[in-house]
């Protein structure tokens, strides 16, 4: 039978209790059942996540990284969110406060603030990681980040409304959506200006854009009005022409492309699902129910798995990019899950 032991340690009594030995095996059962869970949900988690993944959560200001599912907190209206290179820095933009946050990428340690302007919303990472680059929308600009000092060392006009950028494979230029005026500006970040204007006629507000692999295809979202079907422009960057449109998802949304270069995923922030689009062909091969109101879509570097964060239903939903099936759906600790940042992709 059990027995009571109470010991004095100071001013602090110590209980414990001792049990007969067939006691003994129903409590270490009862500890295994319950701790059993516990670890198959992290060897599950950590099978799903390769690499690192961050997901921004606007209205309550927070960052999650995935598989940890830890949480830091202190980036107010945190809205775009990218990893370094190296995998140990992170760049949010502030959205309506105008400013960037810089972050330890391990722990989440807040390492600079800038003020960039009134409003601020795309943000990306060279390829080298030296250099950091923000949308000022509310000025028509881009602006260059030292990240050694976390200093703007240039302002690039580009246009009116400019909303996002991802830079080619080498970072000598940067594509930037011009929603205010429909077009891609390519800009040569050495030089500090504009190359040459890319025109997307019959794209109402190019949103958010991804670079194929080989560098050669362009694939920008658009910003409809609220409850309108989007649109996918291919865009040819030898060119400089629109290859095709492609009718997708309600309202806009992210976009990304896997490693491969097979496949293209664009979300609808509108509804409640992810396209896929194969690249061959241009055409959506399968619409992937996530959750209400995905917006930010990312692969893993492996090409093995497609993450959405959905900004209503405050979930990650993790897809087989090869079956194009949900695997999970994550609940977020925080509120709008909106875009999302995975180590070592682009």
């Amino acid at each position: 039978m059990s027995k009571l032991h109470i010991s004095e340690a100071g001013p602090l009594k110590r209980i414990s209790l001792s049990f007969a030995p067939h006691v003994r095996r129903i409590v270490n059962l009862v500890t295994l059942c319950v701790a059993l869970p516990a670890v198959a949900h992290a060897g599950g988690l950590q099978r799903l996540f390769p690499e690192p993944v961050y997901v921004d959560m606007q209205q309550t200001g927070d960052i999650e990284e995935f598989p940890r599912q830890v949480v830091w907190h202190g980036y107010p209206d945190c809205h775009y969110v990218e990893v370094g290179p190296k995998g140990n820095l992170l760049m949010i933009s502030g959205f309506k406060t105008g400013r960037i946050y810089f972050a330890d990428a391990h722990n989440g340690r807040k390492l600079a603030t800038v003020r960039i302007g009134r409003v601020v919303q795309g943000v990306n990472i060279s390829p080298t990681g030296q250099l950091g680059v923000a949308v000022d929308t509310s000025a028509g600009a881009i602006k260059l980040i030292n990240l050694r000092d976390f200093k703007v060392t240039r302002t690039i006009p580009v246009g009116r409304m400019p909303h996002n950028l991802v830079f080619s494979k080498h970072g000598h230029l940067a594509y930037v959506s011009v929603q205010g005026a429909d077009k891609i500006a390519v800009v040569d970040i050495r030089a500090g200006k504009v190359l040459r204007d890319i025109p997307l006629p019959g794209m109402t507000g190019p949103h958010n854009l991804a670079l194929s692999p080989d560098g050669r295809t362009l694939w920008v979202r658009n910003h409809p009005a609220p409850h309108q079907d989007g649109t996918v422009a291919v865009v040819d960057l030898a060119t400089g022409r629109v290859k095709r449109y492609i009718h997708v998802g309600l309202f806009h949304g992210g976009m990304d492309v896997l490693a491969d270069g097979k496949l293209a995923f664009t979300t609808d922030i509108g509804g409640d699902t992810v396209d896929a689009i194969n690249t061959r062909s241009l055409k959506v091969v399968r619409r992937i129910d996530v959750g209400a109101g995905p917006h930010g879509v990312r692969s893993s570097d492996n090409g093995r798995y497609v993450y959405s964060a959905t900004t209503r239903g405050n979930q990650l939903a993790v897809i087989d990019a090869r079956t194009l099936k949900v695997l999970r759906r994550i609940p977020l600790h925080g509120r709008f899950g909106f875009w999302l940042a995975v180590r070592g992709r682009p």
